[in-house]
């Protein structure tokens, strides 16, 4: 469920070698479960924005969310799976210093803008203008919202757009250019930082 700070490429720290444990989780899925722990707040635009989650404790319920989920042979335990995946998205959104509060009606609708076609050419104007706040406002609200700037939320929707294109099997160069990349040197460089593996082997993987 995350990844270094660095650009990963795959290859070995050492001659020990390297390993990961990853769950995909379905957007749908976290939403229904957020919504269960916010208990009334607005929790749809929930964003988990850090790649690592430095904290012993959490790390040990996701180990035992991956044993649960991923029990060889058998039939993963689901009201273990369950309860661990309750408590561990709740320590991660507490983690977040608030991340259940309501998001305004400008960042949201601004947001909305992003995440209908993140290809679209956006400029810092046009979305503060939807916001209806200047583009000093709406850059330090977007980021105490969401902890990103909205550059950087913008690349985000962007690569998980060329990620759903891929597992399409669309190719890499139109991938690259329906999610509004510039080239497909500019996706791939993305791709790995933030799955952890080059669009081209993550795309054998998924054909």
């Amino acid at each position: 469920m995350g990844s270094t700070g660095a650009v990963l490429d795959g290859a070995p720290i050492d001659d020990g070698g390297r390993s990961w444990r990853m769950l995909y989780l379905q957007p749908p899925l976290v939403a229904e479960l957020t919504a269960d722990i916010a208990e009334g707040w607005t929790a749809s635009a929930v964003e988990f924005t850090q790649p690592t989650v430095s904290n012993r404790f959490m790390a040990g319920r996701f180990r035992k969310l991956f044993q649960a989920m991923t029990a060889g042979g058998t039939d993963p335990d689901a009201l273990e799976a369950d309860e661990t995946l309750l408590l561990l998205l709740s320590g991660l959104l507490q983690a977040r210093n608030g991340a259940l509060r309501s998001v305004p009606a400008g960042i949201a609708s601004a947001r909305t803008l992003i995440d209908d076609d993140p290809a679209a050419a956006l400029t810092l104007t046009a979305l503060a203008r939807e916001a209806r706040l200047s583009r000093y406002q709406f850059l330090r609200a977007f980021h105490r919202v969401t902890g990103l700037t909205p550059h950087a939320y913008l690349m985000q929707r962007r690569i998980h757009r060329a990620r759903q294109l891929i597992d399409r099997g669309v190719p890499l160069v139109e991938a690259a250019a329906d999610s509004g990349f510039s080239d497909q040197s500019h996706m791939t460089r993305l791709f790995v930082r933030s799955f952890g593996m080059a669009p081209g082997i993550y795309a054998k993987a998924v054909g």
